[in-house]
């Protein structure tokens, strides 16, 4: 297949046309966000996570487990959104032999140990009411008819008829458990005999729905809701469940925290024997990488990640867990992309939180200044490498303004580690919200599905279209200095990702580049001119270049007669060489990312940052002054692919995909 050469303007009658059918919103108008992702109106209900947590072995030695025997445990976990078909997931995931249930029972709650009176249903496991779970095996009940309102409290009963250690659990509920003996199931009025604040091999609950999807926190004890008041759910991960039951189009998301204090990303928990944390590095958990498949990919209709995890990959190796254990933030960092690479491949949207301040905790050996230097490499990485699908600057939410490494007095528990309660609002309530509301995998539309649909070409030259979804610049004799251009809209605020290859024949290396934010391409545009330092060209695809910027794509040595000007240059306006445009060899794919937020540009080459350029206006281009400067740069535009035809010149492009950031920040 062979991609147009150039087209003709449209004529003025023409652009009436386009005009009048976009502005009746026909089909003109591009698809939304994602929609390339989306599949058939679905005829049957989905299954969707409304409360999750994650599980941990018991402690080990000094300490040693609760054990229950012929007892039944009442707990009380706070839903999210609401569904009918309840279905409870139980776990021993961590047992070292099989789990007895005698039997199981839900209800909505009445306040305290109460069960609401006619809401109650007897659990069963495929048709019985009795189990034995295998060890290391989590077991799901069969659902049952019960109608769970958004937000509410569910009673969930546990009978263990035999002696039971307690080998599987979530140590810190910030809820009460119920115990009484023998088997009270279904009991209106409990008859409580003692309390714990763990939950005890439960670990998730799940509702049916129209329509539904499933947000995973995967974090530390911030998430888990550490010196929280106890009963109150005023967890972040509680405060974004209520913000999203107060927007009608996101009331079909479920929250599920699997936070657990004291995780790590890359270690289990692991605590020294003569510290003061004797014996609780079990509780700590597995360590996120490890977990992540049971914790997060395994989850009911999860469909959007929150990560927030890494502080004490800092902190633990100097107060509580082995000196070997120390990472470096380049360690840390590429855990995040691991989990992200891992939820990519599902379809998960991953949203990446920066790590707290914490100078001044309490903690003794906690905090230390090569751990403030690592959490500020991490955090400058998670904000602008573009690895990640949305931020949530945590650091930014929660720092006193006059002293950034310490968190603010009014969100600090007293440990200066722990938001207490206004503080996990205040976090809860500067999640963005708009990545929810965008659908597909990962919020990004693919612009070229391997057809030159909705693409127009400007200038001489042109590109091919090969197949597997490749773009290649013609050269030679059919080549030509143009550009390849996405009519269907135009992208203000946004992430332009894609991948390019250097095809150049023999020693040579390719020449060509991304462009942005330029005027449409099909006529003449007032006030960007088809110059070059003021000789007229007479080719439109340079009002591309004077009123637009180029994200310059060449890799060629640093020669006498080559380029100066390397990949990642924003080009004559902040120009990188090879040392910073981390060049391949020919004939590798490599990934790009050109992310456009107001007037900073950042650009991604195989997930490192390799030049940010703010474009100030008033500037002029260097080199070239008879061309427009920075103020003709404008702030809404179209995306494209530069052709420069020269014999070398052949460079391939796939994977073009573009998201709107628009409100996004």
């Amino acid at each position: 297949m062979t991609a147009a050469a150039p087209r003709p303007p449209r004529s003025r009658a023409g652009r009436a046309v386009v005009a009048l059918l976009a502005a009746a919103g026909l089909a003109l108008t591009a698809p939304p966000a994602g929609a390339a992702h989306q599949g058939p109106v679905r005829s049957e209900p989905v299954r969707v996570g409304t409360w999750a947590t994650a599980v941990t072995a018991g402690p080990g030695a000094p300490l040693s487990p609760d054990v229950f025997h012929d007892q039944t445990l009442r707990q009380v976990v706070r839903t999210s959104v609401g569904g009918g078909e309840v279905r409870v997931r139980f776990s021993n995931e961590h047992g070292d032999r099989p789990l007895r249930i005698g039997g199981a029972h839900v209800a909505l709650s009445a306040g305290g140990d109460a069960a609401r009176a006619g809401t109650g249903r007897a659990l069963t496991f495929g048709g019985r009411g009795a189990v034995t779970v295998p060890a290391g095996a989590p077991v799901l009940s069969d659902p049952v008819d019960l109608r769970l309102p958004p937000g509410s409290d569910l009673v969930v009963d546990l009978y263990l008829p035999r002696r039971t250690p307690a080998t599987t659990l979530h140590s810190s509920a910030f809820t009460t458990t119920y115990l009484a003996d023998g088997d009270a199931t279904g009991e209106g009025r409990f008859p409580t005999g003692a309390t714990r604040t763990s939950w005890y091999f439960l670990s998730g609950v799940s509702v049916e729905r129209a329509r539904g999807a499933s947000v995973v926190a995967l974090g530390d004890s911030i998430t888990d809701g550490s010196s929280t008041t106890p009963g109150a759910n005023a967890r972040w991960t509680d405060v974004l469940a209520r913000r999203f039951q107060d927007e009608r189009g996101l009331r079909h998301l479920g929250v599920l925290n699997a936070g657990i204090g004291g995780n790590r990303l890359l270690h289990d928990g692991n605590t020294l024997p003569d510290s003061d944390a004797a014996g609780i590095g079990p509780l700590f958990g597995e360590s996120a990488l490890r977990r992540l498949d049971r914790d997060v990919l395994a989850q009911p209709g999860v469909e959007h990640l929150v990560v927030l995890l890494g502080i004490n990959d800092l902190g633990h190796p100097t107060s509580v867990a082995p000196p070997s254990e120390d990472v470096s933030a380049r360690q840390v960092i590429g855990a995040y992309r691991q989990i992200v690479d891992r939820a990519h491949e599902r379809g998960i949207t991953v949203h990446g939180a920066t790590l707290a301040p914490y100078r001044g905790t309490t903690i003794p050996g906690y905090w230390t200044p090569e751990g403030e230097r690592e959490r500020q490499a991490v955090n400058r990485w998670i904000r602008t490498s573009g690895v990640f699908d949305a931020v949530v600057d945590v650091d930014r939410v929660l720092r006193d303004p006059d002293r950034p490494q310490r968190m603010l007095a009014r969100y600090d528990s007293g440990d200066g580690l722990h938001p207490n309660d206004e503080g996990m609002a205040a976090l809860g309530s500067a999640v963005p919200l708009q990545p929810f509301r965008e659908r597909g995998t990962s919020s990004y539309q693919r612009i070229f599905d391997g057809t030159l649909d909705g693409w127009e070409y400007a200038g001489d030259g042109g590109f091919d279209v090969l197949p597997g979804g490749v773009l290649r610049s013609r050269v030679g004799e059919d080549g030509g200095f143009g550009t390849l251009w996405y009519t269907r809209r135009q992208y203000a605020d946004f992430s332009l990702r894609l991948q390019f290859r250097d095809d150049a024949p023999g020693g040579t290396r390719g020449n060509s580049g991304v462009q942005v934010r330029f005027p449409s391409l099909d006529g003449p545009v007032p006030g960007c001119p088809t110059t070059f330092n003021g000789s007229e060209q007479g080719n439109l695809s340079w009002i591309a270049v004077n009123c637009g910027h180029e994200i310059q794509v060449n890799d060629s040595p640093e020669a006498e007669g080559n380029d100066p000007r390397k990949t990642g240059s924003v080009y004559g306006f902040a120009d990188i060489g090879l040392d910073r445009a981390d060049p391949t060899p020919k004939g590798v794919w490599n990934d790009l990312e050109v992310r456009v937020v107001g007037q900073r540009y950042t650009v991604i080459r195989n997930g490192e940052v390799v030049n940010e350029f703010v474009n100030r206006p008033g500037l002029p281009f260097p080199d070239r002054p008879l061309d427009p400067g920075t103020s003709s740069r404008v702030l809404v535009g179209h995306v494209g692919l530069q052709a420069h035809g020269s014999d070398p010149d052949r460079v391939s492009f796939r994977n073009v995909r573009v998201r709107d950031l628009t409100g996004v920040r």
